[in-house]
C-alpha cells in the first residue's frame, strides 16, 4: 500500500496535481488520466505520461514569467490554455470533462512537503496563468515560500471583494466564463430552442467552443473572437425569435461595426 502511495504522489508531483488513476481489481493500473487524455496502455503509459507532464510543466514556467495582468499577450498561448494545470482544473471544476471523470478515479496529489512555493509562484501559478489579476499584499516578500494556506488566508479577502470584471481578467477568462454561462443553459434551459447546440474542447487548446447546426453546415463559435459573441448570439436569435431578451441582443450586437 505504501508503494501504491509513494507511486500516486510521484504522479502528482509529476503532473502538477492534474493525473487521476483507475485501478483494476487487481491492483493493476487500468489508466492514468489528464485533462481529456487517457493512458491506457501498459507498454506506453509511462513514457506517454511523462511526455504529457513535461508539456504540463513547460506550461507552468512559462506563465511564471508573467508578474502582472498586463504582462499577458492578447490572447494566452494555446500551449498554456492546454496544457496549464490552472487551466486543466478550471475545465474540470466547470464540467467539461465529466465525461472523463467516472468513479473510482483517484486524484494523485503530491506529498503536503512539496506544495511550499513562494508566493509570486502561487499567484502566478493559480490567478495570472488563468487571466486573472494580480495581487501583492503591502510588506509581503513574494519570493517568500509559503502553504497553500498561508497562500489563500492572504488573497481570499480580496478575492471576495468586488472588482469591475474588465480591468481584472483577461479577455480570454471572460470568454471562458461567457462560454460557461451557456454551457449551462444549454444544459439545463427548456425554454430556448436550442436544437443542434453543443459545446466542444477546441482541438488545439482545448479551450471550450461552442457549435451549431448539423454535421454538414456546422458552425463554431470561439468566444475569444469578439466577433464570435454578437454571431452566435445572432444565430441563436433566429430560433427564437419569440424572445425580445435575444432580439435585443442581437439587435445590438449588428450595430457593431464589422460585425457582418
Amino acid at each position: 500500500m505504501k508503494d501504491l502511495e509513494k507511486f500516486i504522489h510521484n504522479l502528482g508531483y509529476l503532473s502538477e496535481e492534474t493525473a487521476r488513476i483507475k485501478l483494476k481489481e487487481n491492483g493493476d493500473i487500468e489508466y492514468i488520466r489528464i485533462d481529456n487524455r487517457k493512458f491506457t496502455n501498459p507498454h506506453k503509459m509511462a513514457e506517454q505520461f511523462i511526455r504529457y507532464a513535461d508539456k504540463i510543466r513547460t506550461a507552468r514556467d512559462m506563465a511564471r514569467k508573467w508578474e502582472k495582468l498586463a504582462d499577458l499577450p492578447p490572447h494566452i498561448p494555446d500551449f498554456i490554455v492546454r496544457y496549464h494545470p490552472a487551466w486543466i482544473t478550471l475545465r474540470e471544476n466547470a464540467g467539461y470533462l465529466n465525461d472523463y471523470i467516472l468513479e473510482g478515479e483517484i486524484k494523485c496529489e503530491k506529498e503536503p512537503k512539496d506544495k511550499v512555493k513562494s508566493y509570486k509562484e502561487w499567484m502566478s501559478d493559480i490567478f495570472l496563468a488563468l487571466g486573472e489579476k494580480e495581487y501583492y499584499p503591502e510588506k509581503l516578500n513574494p519570493d517568500a515560500e509559503i502553504a497553500p494556506s498561508v497562500f489563500y488566508s492572504i488573497i481570499r479577502p480580496e478575492v471576495a471583494g468586488e472588482f469591475n470584471q474588465n480591468e481584472c481578467l483577461h479577455r480570454d477568462i471572460q470568454a471562458f466564463i461567457l462560454t460557461t454561462q451557456w454551457k449551462n443553459i444549454i444544459d439545463n434551459d427548456n425554454s430556448l430552442n436550442l436544437k443542434g447546440i453543443r459545446y466542444k474542447l477546441e482541438e488545439n487548446s482545448h479551450f471550450p467552443i461552442i457549435t451549431a447546426g448539423t454535421n454538414n453546415k456546422r458552425k463554431n463559435f470561439d468566444f475569444r473572437k469578439p466577433l464570435a459573441i454578437g454571431s452566435y448570439i445572432n444565430y441563436v436569435a433566429s430560433k427564437n425569435k419569440s424572445n425580445k431578451d435575444l432580439q435585443a441582443k442581437a439587435k445590438e450586437f449588428r450595430k457593431i461595426r464589422g460585425f457582418y
